[in-house]
Formats: structure tokens, C-alpha cells, sequence
């Protein structure tokens, strides 16, 4: 019999005897700093950074499609 949580335990129920089962157990906060600092869970880009990544050589791409390439860029000196 599946059981909610109480006592920070719970009982998970259904499937085959034996069968191996994974979950997660998630909260919302309610406190005031929470409640007056919620995280959005999507961000659309600003438009110039939209066709960049954070981490390109993840994807196999170049360092220039970084989102930081430009920032990272040294000034160049004009004489």
C-alpha cells in the first residue's frame, strides 16, 4: 500500500514484487524571501544573444558562438 509522506518516510506502491522504482520528492518554498524572490523557470535570451551558448565546445562549436566572445575580447589599441 502506497503511503504519503509523513515522518520524512514514504511507501511507494505498484509494479512487480521486486521491481526497481525511482522518484523524486519536490517542494515549493513559502517563506517571505522566497515569495518575494521567485526563480522563473525560463528566460527567453535578450536578442543579441540569441544563436549563442554558454558552452559551445559542448556541442562541438566554437568559442566564437559564446555568449561571452565579445566580452572576453581585449580592447584593441589604436596608435
Amino acid at each position: 500500500m502506497a503511503e504519503r509522506i509523513a515522518g520524512n518516510r514514504f511507501k511507494v506502491a505498484g509494479g512487480a514484487p521486486g521491481m526497481e522504482v525511482s522518484w523524486q520528492v519536490t517542494g515549493v518554498r513559502h517563506d517571505a524571501f522566497a515569495e518575494a524572490n521567485r526563480i522563473r523557470v525560463e528566460e527567453d535570451k535578450p536578442a543579441e544573444e540569441i544563436e549563442t551558448y554558454l558552452h559551445p565546445e559542448a556541442f562541438g562549436l566554437p568559442e566564437a558562438l559564446s555568449v561571452d566572445h565579445e566580452r572576453n575580447q581585449e580592447p584593441v589599441e589604436e596608435r
